[in-house]
């Protein structure tokens, strides 16, 4: 055979099938794959990704891992979180102290692993027969030996894999965490405050002494971000695709530990009054009445360095002039626009265009799913602006 010939065969494009789960077209032979995907090194860019907590007790490594999936589940990305902790807590039905977690312990040591395992066979079964594409595996995955057993895990079954890992060093912090949420867990339902809080403290030491950070030089070649003191500092690392740049996106826009946002609507509009949407009306007697009064509720809540932020619509701008303080004006904010509906009432509207709103784009209006996009990049401000 000529070399020509062995080109022309070389290039040939292969037989396709379509996966009826994940809507993917997959290289087949005779009808049937032509290697199962463990067989296969990760080549797609859309493989599903496996992403890896890593990190200390206390850290907020769940708080992260329920948000993460909350987000990349908004924004269409199926996402399914795996807390290797509820996977122990349904093994080992009462927790009895610490101990359980001492590196020298051979039978916890054993359970933590099966429980590990058994998670991961959960992950499994959700991104290569569940038609999930982003798996998160909350756990403590402190030393290099357990992140080495995932990362053969996700090379075997053709997974990406993003770490994530959170470092806290700030004893206020972690205080504050382990009030906040460990003692609120299933492992002290019938502890007093202070022994839980004195039984925390002794767990997170049984993991120091064997805690292997991420690092720069020995794991350039892994994909991860590092969240460090609660957000002052990040190390983000290989970031290979859209999705692992929407999570290093997000992570360093979120807050790790909880603080109030208030929602509140404007006052009544003079539009309202008439029973017709949109358009650009001020406050009604009854709106600036209300105005008042939320100005005097928010000064009786003494919130400290609290920020404003309002619509450029004449009815909020009013509302926000009531509390007394600077307030910022987001074109963001605006109301959904409703094109030729402006200013015309419901039955109007139905008995002119009776289509679905959901989907019905009227002329130079904007739809609520297009809504729901530019709200994706508001609430990510919010939380930029809410940094200090």
């Amino acid at each position: 055979m000529s070399s020509t010939e062995d080109i022309t065969k070389t290039i040939l494009p292969r037989e396709l099938r379509q996966n009826p789960l994940r809507k993917i077209w997959m290289p087949c032979k005779n009808g049937l794959p032509e290697k199962h995907i463990s067989q296969r090194r990760v080549c797609m860019t859309n493989s599903p990704t496996l992403i890896v907590t890593v990190g200390l007790p206390a850290r907020g490594k769940t708080y992260i891992s329920k948000k993460l999936t909350r987000y990349l589940n908004w924004i269409g990305v199926p996402t399914k979180e795996f807390n290797v902790g509820q996977y122990r807590r349904e093994c080992v039905k009462i927790y009895k102290s610490f101990e359980f977690f001492r590196p020298d312990n051979e039978e916890g040591l054993k359970i933590r692993k099966q429980c590990a395992l058994a998670a991961l066979n959960d992950v499994r079964q959700y991104l290569s027969v569940g038609g999930g594409q982003v798996a998160v595996f909350d756990a403590t995955n402190t030393t290099r030996e357990r992140r080495s057993t995932i990362l053969r895990f996700a090379e075997q079954n053709g997974y990406k894999v993003f770490f994530v890992e959170s470092v806290c060093e700030d004893p206020d912090v972690i205080a504050q965490n382990i009030v906040q949420v460990k003692l609120g867990s299933p492992d002290y339902i019938d502890c007093n405050t202070e022994e839980a809080i004195q039984d925390f403290m002794k767990r997170i030491k049984c993991y120091e002494n064997s805690y292997q950070p991420l690092d720069e030089v020995l794991d350039k070649d892994l994909s991860y971000i590092k969240v460090m003191d609660v957000g002052q500092r990040y190390l983000v690392n290989l970031v290979l695709d859209h999705i692992q740049s929407r999570i290093v996106y997000y992570l360093m826009n979120i807050h790790i530990t909880p603080r109030s946002i208030y929602l509140c609507r404007h006052g009544e509009s003079e539009l309202n009054i008439r029973g017709r949407i949109g358009g650009d009306s001020g406050l009604s007697s009854g709106g600036k009445e209300f105005a008042l009064c939320l100005g005097k509720f928010i000064q009786e809540q003494n919130i400290k360095d609290l920020k404003v932020w309002t619509s450029q619509m004449k009815r909020t701008i009013q509302t926000a002039e009531a509390l007394g303080m600077p307030y910022e004006q987001w074109k963001a904010l605006n109301e959904i626009d409703a094109g030729v509906c402006e200013e015309m009432m419901y039955e109007e509207i139905q008995e002119h265009y009776p289509l679905d709103p959901m989907r019905t784009w009227y002329s130079s209006s904007a739809t609520r799913l297009s809504c729901a996009a530019f709200l994706r990049t508001s609430w990510t401000k919010v939380q930029m602006n809410c940094l200090t």
